[in-house]
């Protein structure tokens, strides 16, 4: 395959791998606490061999992409369980797999009395224990620092942590984050909106914009690929006539 072909196959690839990522982010622009994706490019110059660096060509290499981590927008909601954080920090979810995280505080209480996540699984406390709330307890309060109480009694505090970086955390589904082998720590500056809940950070607008702009330069891709096979078939026609 000829140069111009190889690099502009380069970039349909790169521009796929974007689309997918807008059309997982469109996907869920209406998931609570959503992060969009993001795909990055770096660039690599690639000299064929007895040519001089002038004649170098840069290809689209696929970096590592990354989560956009800028808050949602935060909407109330009224629902006492409803939770949203505001800062960087995430939830502690207690899971058969081991500890996950989360900013999704659309929270629920199980039959046996625990404060859940939307998957069911328990909401830990700052001592990494669930957080029971006894049958018959009255309206349950949640304070901007994580408290949990119902009337005067405290329930425990919700543990808040951040990471150092937020993008070693890895989607699991159901709106969790494996933190692999990262620490977490005590989230600081953070605080809980009760009866909030935080949307996706997601703008649909910009998001079909881009979607756009990538299906234009998959088609500009398409027509040198086109191209090039069209001088290419002309050439071995004249050669063959030649001959």
């Amino acid at each position: 395959m000829e140069t111009p072909s190889i690099m502009a196959l380069a970039r349909q690839i790169s521009v796929q791998h974007e689309m997918d990522a807008i059309a997982n982010n469109i996907a869920n622009a209406n998931t609570t606490a959503y992060k969009a994706d993001r795909i990055t490019f770096n660039s690599y110059l690639a000299q064929p061999p007895g040519v001089s660096s002038m004649s170098s060509m840069v290809f689209p290499k696929l970096a590592s992409p990354y989560r956009e981590t800028r808050e949602g927008t935060i909407a109330t909601t009224g629902n006492p369980l409803d939770v949203a954080i505001r800062g960087e920090a995430y939830f502690v979810v207690d899971t058969p797999q081991g500890q996950r995280f989360t900013r999704n505080g659309h929270l629920g209480i199980d039959t046996t009395g625990r404060l859940v996540a939307p998957g069911g699984q328990p909401i830990l406390d700052d001592n990494s224990r669930p957080i029971v709330v006894p049958q018959g307890s009255g309206e349950i309060t949640i304070s901007t620092d994580g408290s949990v109480s119902t009337g005067t009694q405290r329930l425990g505090k919700i543990r808040l942590v951040a990471f150092a970086d937020p993008q070693v955390l890895q989607r699991t589904g159901a709106g969790l984050y494996t933190a692999g082998t990262a620490v977490p720590q005590t989230a600081q500056n953070v605080e809980i909106a009760q009866g909030s809940l935080e949307g996706s950070n997601i703008e649909p607008i910009l998001e079909m914009t881009r979607m756009m702009e990538n299906a234009r330069a998959y088609e500009q891709a398409q027509k040198i690929v086109t191209t090039e096979d069209d001088r290419m078939r002309r050439g071995i026609e004249m050669l063959g006539k030649v001959a």
